[in-house]
């Protein structure tokens, strides 16, 4: 009797595995072009974070030979001294470091101030010293005290 029972548990069985036979390979058949349609999505992102991490690296030693440069700089533009003071870029006329002294007379954030021009900080009664380029006029007198406190910026 344990016999017939098994037989017929066996038949049992196989009838249920080839009725879900197409149901499985269906699902199979689908994962399988669900995978190769996403290849080229994987693809893709692995280029994106490929660059990414390409830029992060950059923006990394960027930072990093910035900050060796700013260590170099000597104190009296690092510290905070009285003596209000900056570095620029006499190509460029970009600002490259200030020191403590400069952000608080001329009221700006430190990162606010890198962002600008020497240029950009000159008295609108005092452009026209310049009329050899900023050269001419820092050899009239310091730069220093041809830029504006932000108040005189504004109001112009």
């Amino acid at each position: 009797m344990l016999h017939i029972f098994m037989g017929v548990m066996m038949l049992v069985f196989l009838a249920v595995l080839l009725g879900t036979l197409p149901v499985i390979v269906g699902m199979m058949r689908d994962a399988l072009r669900v995978k190769f349609e996403n290849s080229e999505l994987v693809e893709q992102l692995s280029d994106a974070n490929r660059e990414l991490f390409q830029r992060v690296a950059a923006q990394g030693r960027a930072e990093e030979g910035v900050a060796a440069k700013r260590a170099a700089l000597p104190l009296h533009v690092r510290g905070p001294i009285p003596s209000r003071c900056g570095i620029r870029d006499e190509r460029t006329m970009e600002i490259l470091a200030v020191n403590e002294a400069a952000l608080r007379s001329y009221g700006y954030a430190r990162d606010e101030f890198l962002r600008l021009k020497s240029t950009d900080m000159i008295a609108p009664e005092d452009t026209d010293r310049f009329p050899a380029g900023p050269a001419h006029a820092r050899s009239q007198r310091g730069l220093h005290e041809l830029l504006a406190p932000p108040a005189a910026r504004t109001a112009a």
